[in-house]
C-alpha cells in the first residue's frame, strides 16, 4: 500500500508522463480485446448447453473431411434409428424465415427454424417460459401448430409479456399457439444465437412451403442440418467409424455413389459461427487477431521505453534508496507496483475502448465473421475481462524488465555524485531495439493494410452496368402469405402499376434476384438450331417484370425489352446480355435466335448491355432475362427508383401502397441499392478499413516512439553537444548525427517490416482484387513514406540539438 501511495503520488507529480502510459496502453488493451471478444467466439467458446463436448454436428464432407452439404431426412433417419454411438439425434432447418402476424401489430419479418422432436431434449436448456418442444409435438402431418420463441423476440415483440404463452399467433397465414419462451442466448447449434421462433418438423408445410412433405422420403434432396449428441464413453472418433459402416450399407443397399453419401462428424461448438465458411471465417478472424496483437507489441514497447526513460531520470532517487538500505528486490516491486497501476488504469480505459469498438464496427465484423446478429454485451463477456487483465499483468512485467535491469547494474558512486551527468548509452541497446522492432511491426501493417486499401479501391470503382444511385430494394414474401402463383403475378402486376402512378416514383419492376448479390440462379439451355453436340448450354438467368431494365437502366443494344403483353399464353420470349450473344450466338443474329430453356422453346427479343449479377469483380457473364408472367415467382423483390435523391423517401410510398393491397404482408429487408452494391465488397472493405486504423494507430505509436527516443538522448547529451559545439563543431554537424541516427534506426526497421508483410500478404489472395499480395508499388510507398515520417520525427529533436546553448549547457548541474 505504500508503493501504491508513492506511486500515486509520483503520478500526479509528472502527469504528462502518467497519461502517455496509460494512453499507450489503453489502446493496445483496447483494441485487442475488442477483437478478441469476436475470436473468442468465433474459434474458441462452447455452446451454451448442457455438457457441450458431447454434441456434434453431422454434415456431408468432401474428401478431406471438410463439410459441403447439409442432409437429407432419409440419412438422419438411419442415424436416428441404426446409430449405438449417439445419445440423439436431432434434425433442423434453421434458416426458415417466418412472416409473423400478431394481432394488433404490423406484420414482421423474423427468422424461423423447423424442428424434429428430440432437438430441445439434445441440448439440455429449460425454457425461460413454458415449455420446449418435445417429440409428441412432431407426430402428426399437420397437426401441432406449437411454437417456442426466442427471448429477444419475446422482449422486443411482446413486451417481455409473461402472459405470452397460451397465445395465438400467424405463421405465414396459419394460426399457432406459442408454448414457450427461451432463455436469452440460446441458439440451438448457432452462436450467438439469430432463431427467433421454433416449429415442429411436423408444420413443415405451413412453416416452409418450400420444403415439401414428399422431402421426408428422398435421398436425393438435401435440406435440413443434423445435430447429434454422443453416448457417454463414446469418442468421436468412435462414433464416425459407426456412421461410416451404417453409410456403407446404405451405399450397398441404394446403389449411390459413396462421394453423394459421405457423412462426417464436426464437434458443435467449431461449426457453430459459420459451418461451410469455417475456413474463411477463421482466416479473417486470425489476421485480426494478429494485427491486433501487433499493435499491442508496438503499445507495450512503447510502455516499456517510457518505464526504462523514467527510471533513468530517477537514477539518483533510486541509488539514495538502495544506499540507505532498501533492497534491489524491494525497488523492483516498488517499479512492478508502479507499472501494474498504470497497466490496470489503462485496462479500464481499454475495455471502454474495446467496448467503443465494438459498438461502432460490431454489424460489419459479425456480418464478414458469419456471425450474424450481436449486441457487444453478448462478447464482453467475464473470459474476454479476463483476458484484459492478463494483458495488463504481461505489460507490467514486460514494461518493468528493462527497468529490473538497470537497477542490479545501478552503480551507487556515479548516481550519488553531485554534477554528474547520465551515461547516454545507459539502455540505449534496448530502446533502440524497442524502436526498430515498432518501425518493422508499423511497416507489415501499414503494407497490409495498403495491399486491402487498394483492393477495396479498385472494385469500388468497377463499373456495376447498372445506375445504383435513387433506387430503394424491398423483399416481400407472397409464397409464405399463401399466395399462389397467379395471385402473385396479379398483385406483383397492380403493386407495380401504384408506384408507378406516384409522382415522386420515376419507375418500378419486380425482380427475383436484385444485383449485386451472391448466389443467383443459373439454368441450362439447348439452341435447337446448333449441333446435338454443342447445344446443351448453362447460364444465369433472372425472373423479372416489365420495367426491369428501365428501372435498373442497363442499356438496351438491340430489340426490345420485356413488355406488359409477355404473358401467358403469348409466344414465350428471352432478353440475353452481349456475352450470351457473343458466347452461344456468334456468327448469327440474335434476334429471333430460338432457345430452349425453362421447360419451353423461347425467341430472343432484346439484347442489353452486360451488367454485373453476383458481385462486382466477375467477369461479364451470359444472363438471361424472362418475365415474371411467363414464369411466376412468389419470391421476388420490389425495385423503385425516385425522382428524388434520397431513395428512403420511396419507403413511406411503398409501405402504404402495400397495405392497400394486403395489410397483413409485411415489408423486410429494406435498404438502398447503392447498399446492395457496396455489401457485395463488404468483407474487403470492413478488413481494409479496420486493418488501416489499426495501421495508422501503429505508426504514430512508432514514430512516437521514434521521437521519443532522440528526444531523450538530446537530454542525456546535453553537456556532451555544448562541448563539442564550445570546441567548435557546427550546429549543422550535430543535427546530422541526430538525423542519421533516427534514418538509421529505421532502416534497420523497414527490412524487417517488409518481410513479415511479404510473409503475411500469402494468406490475402481471397481478400485482394486487382492487386498483387507482392505488388512492388506499395511496398515502396510504404518504405518511402515510413522515411519520410521518420524524418519528420527526428528532426524536431536534431533541431533542438543544434540549438543547445555551450555556456548553457556547461553550466548545467
Amino acid at each position: 500500500m505504500n508503493d501504491l501511495k508513492f506511486v500515486w503520488r509520483q503520478a500526479l507529480a509528472k502527469p504528462l508522463f502518467a497519461s502517455l502510459i496509460v494512453g499507450v496502453l489503453a489502446l493496445g488493451i483496447g483494441a485487442t480485446s475488442a477483437i478478441f471478444s469476436l475470436s473468442d467466439a468465433v474459434l474458441f467458446r462452447s455452446l451454451p448447453v448442457e455438457e457441450p463436448a458431447e454434441v456434434v454436428r453431422v454434415f456431408r464432407v468432401d474428401e478431406a473431411g471438410v463439410p459441403n452439404n447439409n442432409m437429407n431426412f432419409p440419412a438422419y433417419v438411419d442415424l436416428r434409428d441404426g446409430a449405438k454411438s449417439f445419445a440423439q439425434v436431432a434434425a433442423y432447418q434453421d434458416w426458415a424465415p417466418f412472416n409473423l402476424g400478431v394481432m394488433g401489430e404490423e406484420p414482421a419479418r423474423v427468422s424461423g427454424a423447423v424442428v424434429s422432436g428430440e432437438f430441445f431434449n439434445l441440448f439440455g436448456v429449460p425454457a425461460l417460459l413454458g415449455r420446449t418442444l418435445v417429440p409428441s409435438d412432431d407426430v402428426d402431418r399437420g397437426g401441432h401448430p406449437v411454437a417456442v420463441l426466442s427471448e429477444r423476440l419475446w422482449r422486443n415483440r411482446f413486451g417481455a409479456d409473461e402472459d405470452v404463452v397460451g397465445r395465438e399467433i400467424t405463421i405465414n397465414t396459419h394460426p399457432f399457439t406459442v408454448v414457450g419462451v427461451m432463455p436469452a442466448g440460446f441458439g440451438g447449434p448457432s452462436l450467438p444465437g439469430t432463431t427467433d421462433a421454433w416449429v415442429p418438423m411436423a408444420m413443415l408445410e405451413q412453416a416452409a412451403p418450400f420444403e415439401k412433405w414428399e422431402f421426408l422420403t428422398q435421398r436425393g434432396t438435401s435440406w435440413h442440418d443434423v445435430i447429434a449428441r454422443l453416448a457417454p464413453g463414446v469418442s468421436r472418433a468412435q462414433a464416425q467409424a459407426e456412421v461410416d459402416v451404417i453409410v456403407a450399407g446404405v451405399v450397398a443397399d441404394t446403389g449411390r455413389s459413396p462421394d453423394q453419401m459421405r457423412l462426417g462428424l464436426l464437434p458443435a461448438s467449431d461449426a457453430a459461427v459459420d459451418a461451410y465458411g469455417y475456413q474463411g471465417t477463421r482466416r479473417n478472424t486470425l489476421l485480426l487477431l494478429s494485427v491486433t496483437a501487433t499493435l499491442l507489441l508496438i503499445a507495450m514497447a512503447n510502455a516499456a521505453s517510457l518505464m526504462l526513460v523514467r527510471t533513468e531520470e530517477r537514477s539518483r532517487e533510486l541509488a539514495l534508496r538502495v544506499g540507505i538500505g532498501a533492497t534491489r528486490g524491494r525497488i523492483i516491486r516498488m517499479l512492478l507496483v508502479e507499472a501494474l497501476m498504470y497497466a490496470s488504469v489503462g485496462t479500464v480505459l481499454g475495455l471502454l475502448v474495446a467496448w467503443m469498438v465494438m459498438s461502432a464496427a460490431l454489424p460489419s465484423l459479425t456480418a464478414i465473421l458469419g456471425m450474424g446478429s450481436a449486441e457487444p454485451s453478448m462478447l464482453l463477456h467475464g473470459r474476454v475481462l479476463g483476458f484484459a487483465a492478463t494483458i495488463a499483468v504481461c505489460a507490467s512485467v514486460f514494461a518493468v524488465l528493462s527497468p529490473t535491469l538497470r537497477v542490479l547494474r545501478l552503480d551507487l558512486n556515479s548516481s550519488l555524485k553531485q554534477g554528474a551527468e547520465r551515461d547516454p548509452k545507459q539502455g540505449a541497446r534496448v530502446r533502440s531495439a524497442m524502436v526498430v522492432g515498432q518501425v518493422a511491426l508499423s511497416v507489415g501493417l501499414l503494407v497490409v493494410a495498403l495491399l486491402l486499401v487498394r483492393s477495396f479501391w479498385q472494385t469500388a470503382v468497377i463499373a456495376p452496368g447498372f445506375d445504383p444511385q435513387r433506387t430503394l430494394v424491398a423483399s416481400v414474401d407472397l409464397l409464405r402469405q399463401g399466395y399462389s402463383p397467379d395471385q402473385a403475378t396479379q398483385l406483383q402486376e397492380t403493386l407495380v402499376e401504384r408506384l408507378r402512378a406516384h409522382p415522386e416514383v420515376d419507375s418500378a419492376a419486380f425482380a427475383r434476384i436484385v444485383p449485386v448479390r451472391s448466389g443467383g440462379m443459373r439454368t441450362s439451355f439447348e439452341l435447337p438450331d446448333e449441333p446435338a453436340e454443342e447445344s446443351i448450354c448453362c447460364t444465369d438467368f433472372n425472373v423479372v417484370s416489365p420495367g426491369f431494365f428501365e428501372t435498373m437502366r442497363i442499356p438496351l443494344l438491340q430489340g426490345r425489352a420485356l413488355e406488359p403483353g409477355d404473358r401467358q399464353g403469348a409466344p414465350a420470349v428471352l432478353v440475353i446480355n452481349r456475352a450470351f450473344a457473343e458466347q452461344y450466338l456468334a456468327g448469327q443474329a440474335p434476334l429471333g435466335a430460338r432457345v430452349a430453356m425453362l421447360g419451353g422453346e423461347r425467341t430472343v427479343v432484346g439484347v442489353v448491355a452486360d451488367s454485373k449479377l453476383r458481385s462486382l469483380r466477375e467477369s461479364p457473364l451470359p444472363s438471361a432475362w424472362v418475365t415474371l408472367a411467363q414464369r411466376p415467382d412468389a419470391q421476388s423483390e420490389i425495385i423503385i427508383r425516385g425522382r428524388g435523391e434520397d431513395p428512403w423517401t420511396l419507403l413511406p410510398i411503398l409501405q402504404e401502397a402495400v397495405r392497400a393491397l394486403d395489410p397483413e404482408l409485411p415489408i423486410f429487408r429494406t435498404r438502398t441499392l447503392v447498399d446492395q452494391v457496396g455489401n457485395s465488397y463488404r468483407e474487403a472493405t470492413v478488413m481494409a478499413r479496420l486493418l488501416g486504423a489499426f495501421a495508422a494507430l501503429a505508426v504514430v505509436l512508432s514514430v512516437a516512439g521514434l521521437y521519443g527516443l532522440l528526444t531523450w538522448q538530446v537530454r542525456t547529451r546535453t553537456r556532451e553537444i555544448g562541448i563539442r559545439l564550445a570546441i567548435g563543431a557546427s550546429a549543422a554537424a550535430v543535427k546530422r548525427q541526430f538525423l542519421k541516427r533516427g534514418l538509421l534506426l529505421t532502416a534497420l526497421g523497414i527490412p524487417l517490416g517488409l518481410l513479415m508483410a511479404a510473409w503475411v500478404a500469402r494468406a490475402l489472395d481471397e481478400l485482394l482484387y486487382g492487386v498483387s499480395a507482392h505488388d512492388p508499388l506499395t511496398y515502396s510507398v510504404v518504405a518511402v513514406g515510413f522515411i519520410a515520417l521518420a524524418l519528420a520525427a527526428t528532426w524536431a529533436p536534431a533541431r533542438r540539438s543544434s540549438r543547445v546553448s555551450p555556456m548553457e549547457a556547461l553550466r548545467d548541474e
